[in-house]
């Protein structure tokens, strides 16, 4: 099976992640895997039956947000003059790998505006039949490289393209598989990551332990993070009558505090580890940014460490706006700690009603542990792995 992506296995982003657990379904198929990246995998973490190869993607031109009129619209000639020059090189070198071997349809991730372009380029001169999958919407990616209207809207419209065209579509949440049939797909699937083992509810922590809040990943979502931390200062750092303890693993994140804090900062840890660490807190918290710039990424998107959480058995505090995956979500599923709004003195609030109903902590676990065994579990993933690639148990 042909594969064309951003993401190669060994790369260990989340990316990787996602496709190293398709892949771990699928045993008895080989792939042929082509990366538009410049940034190869590591071959020590690659998988036994993928044969990889790279193509080097046309040069981004990111473009500086604060640029003036001018210069965007200087920026965007370039962009026609240049980008697409290569774009279109690229998708020749890519037709030759998409013409070698079986006539399957092709699985491709669009997980990055280089990928979609060049792809584009590649089935306008050959109509293949192929699997589209994505991730983080195409207005997110362009929205990273600060892309001005016109090129952003032209990655766009060569997205819906490949939508209409797809014979099977794979999202990461309801909201974007929702979006994505509006904008012409024929079907949508949902394929989140699921990790391997049952889960468990877990025994609540000692009354004379602190209160642990648990928090892994990207912290991209800092404007819902620093409301956590004044909530916290308001509540002077003690909850349940124990101090709070903050447990962050991640690469990075900003802190700051009003008041004397207890914070253990963990670093990046591998999935294995994360997950034995957020297990040994009382209370997990689950933010998406509410700022105008990340809007695609929260209302269509799903963060992985989700299945990460519940994993855990451990109760999930959900900080989203009204709006955002995570919010239908949560309350489709059962959960009630649940805040859509900036505003600290109402995120006190939902953290105070654990102490005003006592069973609300034993039953946000107990939520969690259904939707890992359910939506989240490791046997979900594997099925709609295989039906999106047309393989079946």
């Amino acid at each position: 099976m042909k594969v064309v992506s951003g993401s190669v296995p060994g790369d260990r982003h989340v990316g990787e992640l996602l496709l190293a657990g398709m892949i771990e379904q699928l045993p008895e198929v080989e792939f042929a895997f082509c990366g538009v990246t410049g940034q190869p995998g590591d071959s020590d973490h690659a998988y036994g039956h993928c044969k990889i190869e790279y193509l080097a993607p046309p040069l981004e031109l990111i473009h500086r947000p604060d640029a003036g009129p001018l210069r965007t619209s200087l920026n965007s000639v370039r962009r026609i003059w240049t980008y697409e020059r290569f774009a279109r090189q690229t998708s020749l070198e890519l037709q030759k790998f998409l013409s070698r071997g079986d006539v399957n349809p092709v699985w491709i991730i669009a997980d990055s505006a280089a990928v979609i372009d060049c792809l584009y380029y590649a089935w306008c001169r050959r109509n293949f039949p192929f699997r589209l999958q994505v991730w983080d919407d195409v207005r997110h990616l362009t929205s990273l490289k600060h892309l001005d209207r016109f090129s952003a809207n032209r990655v766009f419209q060569r997205f819906q393209c490949l939508l209409r065209n797809a014979c099977d579509v794979a999202v990461i949440g309801e909201q974007m598989a929702s979006e994505y049939l509006s904008l012409g797909a024929k079907h949508c699937r949902v394929i989140r990551h699921g990790l391997p083992n049952a889960v468990q509810i877990a025994e609540l922590r000692q009354p004379s332990e602190t209160f642990r809040i648990g928090f892994c990943g990207s912290a991209y979502a800092s404007d819902a993070w620093k409301t956590l931390l004044r909530a916290l200062d308001n509540l002077r750092w003690s909850f349940l009558s124990r101090p709070v303890e903050l447990w962050v693993v991640g690469s990075d994140v900003n802190f700051s505090a009003g008041c004397p804090t207890n914070a253990r900062f963990w670093g990046r840890r591998s999935v294995d580890e994360t997950t034995q660490l957020m297990a040994d807190c009382d209370l997990l918290y689950m933010p998406q940014s509410f700022q105008k710039h990340h809007d695609a990424l929260t209302r269509w998107s799903f963060p992985t460490k989700l299945s990460t959480y519940v994993a855990t058995g451990r109760p999930v505090l959900f900080h989203t706006p009204a709006w955002g995956s995570l919010h239908s979500f949560a309350h489709e599923h059962g959960f009630h700690l649940l805040c859509d709004s900036l505003n600290f003195k109402e995120l006190v609030g939902v953290l105070r009603s654990l102490e005003t109903k006592p069973g609300l902590l034993q039953a946000e676990s107990e939520a969690s542990v259904r939707v890992a065994n359910t939506v989240l579990s490791h046997h979900e993933f594997r099925r709609q792995t295989r039906r999106f690639l047309g393989l079946t148990d």
